[in-house]
């Protein structure tokens, strides 16, 4: 079983490169992190960092030149807005309207109870004509009940002491997101805050214990040896947490950064990881080493069209560097190179024995095969294929095709999904008499959501209702929203 973490915090508005941008359009981009204050409760804070040289400059009283940006955001929970903001940002002022303008962030704070919510933001340049950048996405907030627990971990650009608390002061330092889980080959040090609570669980009170916060490999899950840390400390209502490591040598590839505590009798009561990215270099050489590995290993791929196809069956389980450089190998049509990208690939995933690896996921996309492809998509390039080599069998699949007025539909339930709990995958078959059906609706990161799935199943025969009604509840009573709660 394969499975690609994505623990993505941060959300592009408008994708930009690392070589710089255009100061034509606005950029900006948003991220949401969870706290908790043992005062007032649980909250999230947005930090949103706009690219200077995007930002229009216009003349001020006093001369100099200066952008403004008008910023709207709120939380939803079905059509209640439980909070939300709207305010103008200035960009930093300048002597004229050709120099650099720095990149700017900005956080603000929400008080908000546990839950599910929708986030929405608007960005608009004021002194722009052009549309306004819009994100909806799913947010959730954790049971603090759940307690002891970890906030959520904010990778960090720089950090600072200060003896003047501002809104990006944490724990006596100044805090600077990054706001990315991308690490270029220049940047060599990865830094991250975040907060461990315990505040009213007296089973830990006073007790001593141990942080840990190590790396490893986000596509096999194995720790990488020379980035392991601790810290000592005495048990707390809120622990700070402020570390850096030395990247310099990490290879490029995937990565999680794992958090743990431990307590006195060295058990774990709780965690956290994140996802980032590493660019070192090239990410896989495409020159053979002439080693013995290698040979065995590709000594039976000598077919180009054969071994294009075992690379594009391995989509669902790339991670996004991976893609891209299968795509680039694939346009090369280089058999040595393809080789070599190919053992390359599954040396990673399972170094004692890659040949082993392969052989294993090859008969997952055989079985996808099998039961998942279409007269014209095979079953790895299929929704239900896909999500299935991504993640697994799962765990729970339940399966409706003749419920009278609907569209047949299925929901597969997965007990755990990277570290989140009951995740939920909707697929239909709109076309009835195909194969390919299709993911409509799910409430894990990284895949397609549509608040509207219930009333699109019932489109097969239902027309002259509302449509923009997210309700079903009048037709069918309770039974899909059951079925997806608890699915059987």
């Amino acid at each position: 079983m394969y499975r690609l973490t994505n623990h993505l915090l941060f959300i592009t508005l408008l994708f930009f490169s690392h070589a710089g941008v255009l100061s034509a359009e606005l950029r900006s981009a948003v991220q949401l992190s969870n706290f908790y204050s043992p005062e007032t409760g649980p909250y999230c804070e947005v930090y949103i960092l706009t690219l200077g040289n995007s930002v229009k400059l216009n003349e001020t009283s006093k001369g100099n030149f200066q952008g403004k940006i008008q910023i709207q955001m709120a939380f939803l929970k079905g059509d209640s807005v439980i909070n939300f903001d709207s305010y103008n940002l200035l960009s930093p002022a300048q002597k004229d309207s050709i120099s650099n303008t720095p990149d700017f962030i900005n956080v603000k704070r929400f008080p908000l109870p546990p839950g599910d919510y929708f986030f929405e933001i608007i960005i608009r340049d004021a002194l722009s004509k052009k549309e306004p950048f819009t994100a909806r996405i799913a947010h959730q907030v954790p049971l603090v009940e759940k307690l002891p627990l970890f906030s959520d971990i904010t990778l960090l650009s720089s950090f600072s002491p200060t003896n003047i608390p501002g809104p990006l002061t944490k724990s006596g330092y100044d805090i600077v997101p990054s706001i990315s889980d991308y690490y270029a080959e220049k940047q060599n040090e990865l830094s991250f805050y975040t907060e461990w609570y315990n505040h009213g669980n007296t089973l830990l009170k006073d007790d001593k214990m141990i942080i840990k916060y190590r790396l490893e490999n986000a596509d096999n899950n194995t720790q990488v040896n020379d980035f392991i840390s601790f810290k000592r400390t005495r048990v707390n209502d809120v622990i700070p947490l402020l570390a850096s490591f030395d990247i310099t040598n990490l290879p490029s590839g995937n990565y999680n950064l794992v958090l743990e505590a431990v307590n006195a009798e060295n058990k774990l009561v709780s965690s956290q990881k994140v996802f980032f990215q590493r660019s070192k270099g090239i990410l896989f050489s495409l020159e053979g080493d002439g080693s013995n590995k290698l040979v065995n290993f590709t000594g039976n791929l000598q077919n180009p069209d054969s071994l294009a196809e075992y690379i594009r069956c391995l989509k669902p389980i790339l991670g996004r560097m991976e893609d891209d450089f299968a795509s680039n190998v694939l346009e090369t049509k280089d058999l040595l190179k393809m080789q070599n990208f190919f053992y390359q690939f599954w040396a990673k995933r399972k170094p004692a024995n890659p040949q082993e690896g392969w052989h294993e996921y090859a008969a997952e996309v055989k079985a996808v095969q099998a039961e998942f492809a279409t007269r014209i998509f095979k079953g790895y390039q299929t929704d239900r294929g896909r999500v299935y080599l991504k993640y697994g069998k799962p765990d729970v699949r339940d399966v409706h095709e003749n419920d009278p007025g609907l569209y047949p539909y299925e929901i597969w339930q997965y007990y755990k999904v990277s570290n989140r709990s009951n995740r939920r995958f909707v697929f239909y078959n709109p076309e009835l008499a195909t194969n390919r059906w299709m993911l409509l609706h799910s409430d894990a990161i990284g895949e397609r959501r549509d608040d509207r799935w219930q009333m699109v199943l019932q489109k097969r025969n239902i027309f002259d209702r509302n449509l923009d009604s997210q309700d079903s509840r009048d037709f069918f009573g309770n039974r899909i929203q059951e079925n997806f709660s608890t699915p059987r």
